[in-house]
């Protein structure tokens, strides 16, 4: 299976951006794309990848309490 990134993922680290904001905006879409990769993989790769998504979304809850200043827009989120 071949699968690419619809940007660079260069240019992706930098429109998210320095600072707690930015890592937040890097987990938020990494568990996008988790999520998107477990629906056309098998089975059991696909319960790997729910694994990793959950881990993911939890160290994305996890900064967001510990920094409310990179707490997410939900506008901005709709956008994308």
């Amino acid at each position: 299976m071949r699968t690419t990134w619809p940007t660079d993922p260069r240019t992706l680290s930098e429109e998210a951006g320095a600072g707690w904001g930015g890592l937040w905006s890097l987990l938020y879409t990494a568990e996008r794309a988790v999520a998107a990769l477990g629906q056309v993989v098998s089975f059991a790769e696909g319960m790997d990848l729910l694994w990793l998504g959950t881990e993911l979304r939890q160290a994305a809850d996890d900064l967001t309490r510990s920094h409310q200043a990179c707490a997410p827009d939900p506008d901005a989120l709709r956008r994308r």
